[in-house]
């Protein structure tokens, strides 16, 4: 019980510290990463399609 509560601990803190230095090295300001994101997500349509449908092209 104690090692999984130390587990759930460290998981926790290391998602903190990641969430952190990501808003502290971004690149862009948070709407124009979400712009680019969806822009991206969009011309990749397609392509993030296929690959969900056909799981062997994920080797690719």
């Amino acid at each position: 019980m104690k090692k999984n509560l130390k587990t759930a601990a460290v998981l926790g803190a290391g998602m903190i510290l990641g969430a952190a230095l990501g808003v502290l090295y971004a690149p862009y300001k948070g709407a124009k990463s979400r712009r680019r994101i969806a822009k991206w997500t969009q011309d990749n349509k397609d392509l993030l399609m296929a690959k969900i449908r056909q799981p062997e092209l994920m080797h690719n």
